[in-house]
């Protein structure tokens, strides 16, 4: 099953698929979140969302001279335009809460400008201590929500996940991506 998960997720980085091709190869697929040869953590992706999985690079935001190594980056959102989006990186380095949020307000820049923090709370995702972040920003001169959530596994290793949302998003949405934050495990 790892090697079918392997061959799937490296099959949509290698493709670049979108829209329904990779939703329609990722429906109720576990996607593995692998750094080299090493699984991280496993998701599911629902029925009717597509998977973008995105390898280790440099990226500079819109604006910024200089640049920023991001590793491997999955980014889910469904097929149908519900002005929602979810993403998912493992840091290697990172190992506990405080590492991770020091790396959010790094990311804060690149996320939005003007990003305001609402709300905050400490709480279990998926059974994994977490913590959750919720704010606003401007985005492209749009104005975007955004939950961040730091997830601690036992292996040693931090999840960096963002839900963000445009005005006017579907609410329907919600409960799928609640279950694809249900589904996370470790591996």
């Amino acid at each position: 099953m790892k090697k079918l998960t392997k061959f799937l997720c490296a099959g949509v980085a290698a493709l670049g698929l979108s829209g329904g091709v990779a939703s329609s190869l990722l429906a109720d697929t576990p996607v593995t979140y692998n750094d080299g040869s090493n699984s991280v953590f496993r998701i599911n992706v629902p029925d009717f969302w597509s998977a973008r999985v995105g390898g280790h690079r440099e990226l500079t935001a819109p604006g910024d001279e200089g640049s920023r190594v991001v590793d491997r980056v999955i980014g889910l959102q469904p097929e149908r335009d519900s002005g929602v989006w979810v993403g998912f990186v493992s840091p290697n380095g990172l190992s506990t809460l405080d590492e991770a949020a020091e790396y959010a307000r790094s990311l804060a820049p690149q996320i939005a400008k003007d990003t305001e923090i609402t709300d905050f709370e400490n709480r279990n995702i998926a059974g994994y201590p977490s913590r959750v972040y919720r704010g606003h920003g401007r985005r492209d001169g749009n104005t975007v929500y955004f939950t961040v959530s730091l997830i601690d596994l036992p292996n040693g290793r931090v999840i960096f996940s963002m839900t963000a949302l445009q005005p006017g998003y579907e609410p329907t949405v919600l409960d799928d991506v609640n279950a694809i934050y249900n589904s996370i495990r470790s591996q």
